[in-house]
């Protein structure tokens, strides 16, 4: 019985030992499998924030460059200036795609990728998009013409303000004149008296730049980026007393402001209260 008894426990330690050996590559395996998910959790983490980087500094050079971007092509720098700095782990290549019309705008894409292991992609530029891409290909798409179009809603913004700037000094106007006039026009006074000066309006017959006329800095408080479309001082708010505007009451004036791409942007100041 002692025999016997000595050996099933002889039996017993090797299989206990190789069961201890099992767990413990079993350990290891899931291990290795917890670091690896833990490397490329690491990995897609910093892929996201390097392609956030990415569009944000396609995005500010967009916008820096949205006059030139509009013109022949070469007029602004390459995109890929402003990514000379990244790796991920590769060099990141950027394009603008071709300047075309969308809704109440012209723009042009900006593609960024940096290309897979398995290949390089190019650029299509009759399919807009990459060709020869894969999975693993890091691709980031700036919309030129949403950036366009939220220019142009800021530059209608801007002439709305210049607008309600002139109503509310019509109207400072009216109330400091005792009479009250509603037959005066208050924006200027009527042709040939009108003339230019730094605390009122000339005649105004044809639009001319308010960047021009200390008026709109002096008597509304206006700075001069305020005077200027989001193109920039090539771009700037346009007054004028012609037509659409009235010289009859309600009186008002016109304001205009030109894109890069030749639409004219109108909004009227118009005597309050009329």
């Amino acid at each position: 019985m002692r025999r016997t008894g000595r050996r099933q426990a002889g039996l017993l330690l090797p299989a206990l030992l190789a069961g201890m050996l099992g767990l413990v590559l079993v350990l290891l395996a899931a291990r290795e499998q917890i670091s690896l998910h833990h490397l490329t959790g690491q990995q897609a983490l910093r892929q996201a924030q390097q392609a956030a980087t990415v569009r944000q500094r396609l995005t500010d050079w967009y916008q820096q460059n949205q006059f030139l971007l509009t013109q022949a092509a070469g007029a602004a720098p390459a995109p890929a200036t402003v990514l000379a700095d990244l790796r991920a782990p590769g060099p990141w290549h950027a394009l603008l795609g071709t300047v075309h019309a969308c809704a109440g705008a012209r723009g042009a894409s900006v593609f960024a990728w940096v290309d897979s292991t398995q290949g390089p992609a190019q650029f299509d530029p009759v399919r807009q998009g990459l060709i020869g891409a894969h999975a693993d290909t890091q691709l980031v798409v700036v919309d030129g013409c949403a950036l366009q179009q939220a220019a142009v809603q800021q530059a209608n913004r801007t002439l709305q303000r210049v607008a309600q700037r002139l109503e509310s000094w019509f109207q400072a106007r009216v109330a400091d004149d005792p009479r009250h006039r509603l037959d005066r026009n208050y924006f200027q006074e009527a042709a040939p008296t009108c003339v230019a000066g730094p605390d009122q309006l000339p005649c105004l017959p044809d639009y001319v730049p308010v960047t021009g006329l200390a008026f709109f800095q002096r008597q509304l408080g206006l700075q001069p980026s305020e005077l200027v479309g989001p193109w920039g001082s090539p771009f700037p708010v346009e007054v004028s007393a012609g037509a659409p505007a009235s010289q009859q009451p309600p009186y008002s004036l016109a304001l205009r402001l030109q894109t890069p791409w030749g639409d004219a942007l109108a909004a009227q100041a118009v005597q309050p209260g009329a």
